[in-house]
């Protein structure tokens, strides 16, 4: 796991943990929600990163099609 990951599954522990006592269900055990709520959210935040890079990737290869 990258300290970036890291920093982020920390920041998601904090946030779900202050949900904790909001949360009530016969069906999921509040840690197995959280769990899964970290891995969604470790997702989004991966996506949006692999997008940036995208985006600049696309940047650099248009400068370097003009600048040849």
């Amino acid at each position: 796991m990258s300290r970036f990951d890291s920093i982020v599954m920390e920041w998601l522990d904090v946030s779900v943990e202050a949900t904790k006592g909001d949360y009530s269900s016969q069906l999921e055990p509040f840690e197995t929600y959280k769990e899964k709520v970290k891995l969604k959210g470790l997702r989004a935040f991966n996506d949006y990163l692999n997008s940036i890079e995208h985006g600049y990737q696309v940047i650099i290869d248009k400068l370097e099609e003009e600048f040849k």
